[in-house]
C-alpha cells in the first residue's frame, strides 16, 4: 500500500500515489467481497478522496461478480479520480516547479504553458485508476456474460462550497456511480445530496451525514430471493 521508503504520510512521487490508490482499492473490495461471499449485505463509504475508494472498491466486486443486489455504495464529499490533486487547494500545495524539470527539456514556451502542460500529464495519468475506466469495464463484461450485475443503492453527497473536491470533480462522480446501479425503475437507488459548506465543515459534520447517507443506502438493499 505504500513504498517501503515512505515516511509517515508523506507520497513520495505521483506514481506512488496511484498505487496506494489502487492498493487501497483492492483492498476495499477484497474485504467486501469475503463478506458479499457470506451473503452478507454491505455498504462500502469514504470521505474525500477516500468517496473514490469506496467508489472503485464497489466496481471492482462487480466485475468480480459479487452479487450487486447486497451491495451499495455510499460516498461522502467524494471524487471519481486520485487526478484530483490537479485541480483546487491541492494544486496549490505541490511543487511543481520540481515536477516540472524533468520535463522542460526541449520545450521552448512559458513557465505557466509547462505547469499547465504538467498537470493534464499528471491528471490523464491518475485517471487510469479512476471510476469511470472501473465502470466502462463492469458494463462491458455484463455485455459478454449477457445479463446485468448493478450494485443495489447508491446515496451520495457534494459538498456546495468545496474548495478541495471541485464541484466538477464531484459531479462527476455521481454521474459514474450512476451507471453502475439498478435500472429497476421500481426501486428508488440512486439519492444525491448538495450540503451547505466546503470540506472541513463535511470533515467536521461527518458523523452525522455521512452515517446518514449509509443508513439509507442500507435500508435500500432489497433482501434477494432465495436460490
Amino acid at each position: 500500500r505504500s513504498p517501503r521508503d515512505q515516511e509517515r504520510f508523506f507520497i513520495d512521487s505521483v506514481e506512488s500515489m496511484a498505487l496506494q490508490s489502487f492498493g487501497s482499492m483492492r483492498e476495499a473490495a477484497a474485504l467486501a467481497l469475503f463478506f458479499l461471499n457470506r451473503r452478507n449485505r454491505v455498504c462500502l463509504s469514504g470521505f474525500s478522496f477516500g468517496g473514490a475508494i469506496a467508489s472503485c472498491a464497489s466496481s471492482m466486486c462487480l466485475i468480480a461478480d459479487a452479487d450487486g443486489r447486497r451491495l451499495a455504495c455510499a460516498s461522502y464529499a467524494g471524487c471519481s479520480s486520485p487526478a484530483v490533486i490537479c485541480d483546487g487547494a491541492f494544486s496549490r500545495m505541490i511543487d511543481w516547479d520540481a515536477l516540472m524539470v524533468k520535463n522542460q527539456q526541449g520545450k521552448d514556451c512559458s513557465r505557466d504553458e509547462m505547469i499547465r502542460s504538467l498537470k493534464q500529464d499528471v491528471s490523464n495519468y491518475l485517471d487510469k485508476f479512476s471510476l469511470p475506466l472501473l465502470v466502462q469495464g463492469h458494463i462491458a463484461l455484463e455485455k459478454k456474460r449477457r445479463r446485468k450485475n448493478r450494485q443495489a443503492a447508491v446515496c451520495a453527497a457534494i459538498m456546495r462550497d468545496d474548495q478541495i473536491i471541485c464541484q466538477k470533480r464531484g459531479r462527476d462522480l455521481i454521474g459514474d456511480l450512476q451507471m453502475g446501479v439498478s435500472s429497476d425503475s421500481d426501486n428508488d437507488v440512486f439519492s444525491v445530496y448538495q450540503l451547505p459548506g466546503g470540506h472541513v465543515l463535511g470533515a467536521i459534520v461527518r458523523s452525522r451525514y455521512q452515517k446518514m447517507l449509509i443508513v439509507e443506502a442500507m435500508e435500500r438493499i432489497k433482501e434477494p430471493s432465495k436460490r
